[in-house]
């Protein structure tokens, strides 16, 4: 062990009779040159904390295998450790990726990247056995430039999709992972979008096709609003258009509300005034 300023360096080595082959295990190697690596590990103290080791590049006799040693503390080319990558995923539960990256002393990227790397490993090849009720839905990453398309079990609230663009193309993948599964899905919610409901009608044959709520209303509210500017375009009675005037919140307002009495003769005002709005 040595220190670099604040920094703590570890020198490791497997010993003679430990070597072996990595692909038979077999003892009976000779060294064969070595590549010295470095690995970010878990921080002792408020030290920032290093593995050096000689990866031994071996060859076996029983085999003819010529590899560098298995390092079982680091996966592949990987430059922490794996207790380094267990503290990141532990951190990034109330961390953001920047202040974790600040913490450890370490790159945006190196944070990022374990956390992709956890993420696929856990979630990457999601169980669709028992995928019975599906919502499709798109989201705009890099300020609205690129779209993905997202399916969610509404059973259990799991992702299990996500596919590049928003359109019919971007659930092809998704069809294909669920092969004969596609006779199980009983319903499957969708915005509007042609796209998604033609997808929905054309791969799941006993799905029924659902308009999420949200879409539903949001059309309602539209329809409502452009109407009453209409109407109070059209209204040339001044006394008449000062009640529309004003009124977008009332019309708007959930069911529960709309019947307080506080607003209720507002609202029989307005509607009276005007049938299209009724």
């Amino acid at each position: 062990m040595r220190c670099e300023s604040n920094k703590i360096v570890l020198n490791i080595q497997t010993p003679s009779d430990k070597l072996c082959c990595p692909e038979c295990g077999s003892h009976n190697v000779v060294r064969n040159g070595f590549t010295a690596r470095r690995f970010v590990s878990v921080p002792i103290g408020c030290s920032k904390t290093f593995v050096e080791m000689k990866i031994q590049r071996v060859k076996c006799s029983d085999c003819g295998c010529i590899k560098n040693e298995d390092v079982d503390f680091a996966k592949g080319k990987r430059r922490h450790t794996t207790a380094f990558a267990n503290m990141v995923i532990d951190l990034s539960r109330f961390a953001t990726i920047q202040d974790i990256a600040w913490f450890l002393d370490v790159s945006w990227d190196m944070v990022r990247n374990i956390q992709m790397e956890f993420l696929q490993k856990e979630y990457g090849s999601p169980d669709l056995s028992n995928l019975r009720y599906i919502s499709i839905d798109e989201f705009a990453t890099h300020k609205g430039q690129v779209y993905k398309t997202i399916v969610v079990d509404l059973e259990t609230g799991r992702i299990v999709f996500v596919g590049d663009g928003n359109g019919k193309a971007s659930l092809e993948e998704f069809w294909n992972k669920l092969g004969d599964r596609k006779n199980d899905i009983k319903a499957a919610c969708t915005d509007l979008s042609s796209a998604y409901t033609g997808a929905v009608t054309a791969n799941l044959p006993n799905a029924s096709l659902v308009v999420d709520h949200f879409h539903v209303v949001k059309l309602m509210n539209e329809r409502i609003d452009q109407l009453r500017r209409q109407l109070w375009h059209a209204e040339k009675d001044v006394n008449k258009r000062k009640v529309i005037k004003g009124t977008r919140w009332i019309l708007l307002r959930n069911g529960n509300d709309i019947f307080d009495a506080k607003y209720k003769t507002r609202l029989d005002n307005v509607l009276n005034l005007n049938e299209p709005l009724m």
